[in-house]
């Protein structure tokens, strides 16, 4: 994997980019990492292995599931793809529609410690204020 030319992976990146604008240009068009592959005639878990060791390769798939996050919101919040299927795909990159409790806690946390923070900094404004 360490041994791909790098104009092998910038190929690869102009082919991720070029099917990300083909995509976005259909109405209800998104992106999909498989579809990508399936196109270019690439492994999609080869790929992925291989965008772990270039930054350059790792940004451009960032690039097309972020495409598709955006695209299926849009999509979806205008009724133009079907809400379900928008959430299925969604929750492939990642997504939950649950809250995660873990998660709360620790926003607690740091809403306590930013409310003390400011606190005691209006505090010290105001004996400045004061002197």
């Amino acid at each position: 994997m360490a041994g791909i030319a790098r104009k092998e992976i910038d190929s690869m990146i102009a082919a991720i980019d070029d099917y990300i604008a083909r995509t976005l240009a259909e109405r209800a068009g998104f992106p999909i990492l498989k579809e990508c592959c399936l196109e270019n005639g690439w492994d999609c878990d080869a790929l992925q292995r291989i965008a772990r060791a270039h930054a350059p390769l790792a940004c451009a798939v960032r690039r097309l599931n972020a495409n598709k996050e955006v695209r299926l919101e849009r999509l979806a919040a205008t009724g133009v793809i079907d809400k379900s299927m928008a959430t299925l795909s969604l929750k492939q990159l990642g997504w939950r529609d649950k809250a995660d409790p873990a998660a709360d806690l620790n926003m607690g946390e740091v809403a306590h410690e930013l409310d003390q923070h400011l606190r005691q900094r209006i505090a010290s404004e105001n004996r400045g204020l004061r002197a």
